[in-house]
């Protein structure tokens, strides 16, 4: 029992960690649109290539990964996801040599993948690590800290990415940021690998009657709420710090910061 209740406490560590990752990574790469228009000299709408490729992920992997964590287990999911997530981290590292905005792309969307599979492991873990009649106060636990991170993500940003004096002096390769990413990555390695030496419970869906999502028009009408929601907030936060800098002067750094508010609200 005592071994069962450590394991169940290590698990709900590791699931905070992950939650707090995919919402940092996240607001992450929508606050560092901004930095590629200014350092590969893009237009608005080839900046907003970043978020668009980062939630297109969503729409093209969600029932694929769903299929796939099917065959091998929550468990497999959560480290594939993590996986996935350091391999994007490290695809900066040759983008930023070859200073391809393709390539960033590219990276972006395998870290995306990489946050699809954590969303869709993830949640049932925190339900399944511990007693049915607190699950929902796990979560809740657990989307704070994704909210908590979606908030810091900007700031920190604005303090360590958006050097306005310095960028000037530096080419456009040692411009982009990659240090961020590779503090991401090993960061995901090590939860990986902590996640594989864990004994987690396995989730069964066994026994559980299958129908088609479609047959459930309130299922289906929340996700084309949840698809006009994102795409207004994520929309909102990547404009309003391009009206910061455009339209009221603000340094970048600062923009950036500012829009910490934004995700704090």
């Amino acid at each position: 029992m005592t071994e069962q209740k450590n394991t169940q406490t290590a698990g709900m560590m590791f699931m905070r960690m992950i939650f707090f990752l995919f919402g940092f990574v996240t607001t992450f790469n929508i606050t560092l649109a901004d930095k590629f228009k200014s350092v590969l000299e893009l237009s608005n709408f080839q900046a907003q290539l970043v978020n668009g490729a980062f939630f297109f992920t969503y729409f093209v992997l969600s029932f694929t990964a769903g299929g796939i964590i099917k065959k091998i287990g929550y468990k497999g999911g959560v480290i594939l996801g993590l996986l996935l997530v350091a391999i994007g981290s490290f695809l900066f590292f040759p983008a930023a040599k070859a200073i391809s905005f393709p390539f960033f792309l590219f990276a972006i969307f395998i870290m995306a993948g990489g946050v699809v599979f954590l969303q869709l492991a993830s949640n049932p873990y925190v339900t399944a690590l511990g007693p049915s009649a607190t699950a929902s106060g796990r979560l809740n636990l657990t989307q704070a800290l994704n909210s908590i991170a979606t908030y810091l993500a900007p700031i920190l940003a604005g303090l360590f990415v958006f050097k306005t004096a310095a960028d000037a002096a530096l080419n456009a390769a040692e411009s982009i940021p990659t240090a961020p990413f590779l503090i991401i990555a090993i960061v995901v390695i090590i939860i990986a690998v902590a996640i594989y030496l864990l004994k987690l419970p396995e989730i069964s869906t066994q026994g559980v009657e299958k129908k088609s999502v479609f047959k459930y028009p309130h299922v289906v009408l929340g996700a084309v709420g949840i698809f006009c929601y994102v795409g207004a907030e994520v929309g909102t936060a990547a404009m309003l710090q391009r009206y910061f800098q455009e339209a009221l002067d603000i340094a970048r750094n600062d923009a950036a910061m500012m829009i910490a508010l934004y995700w704090g609200g």
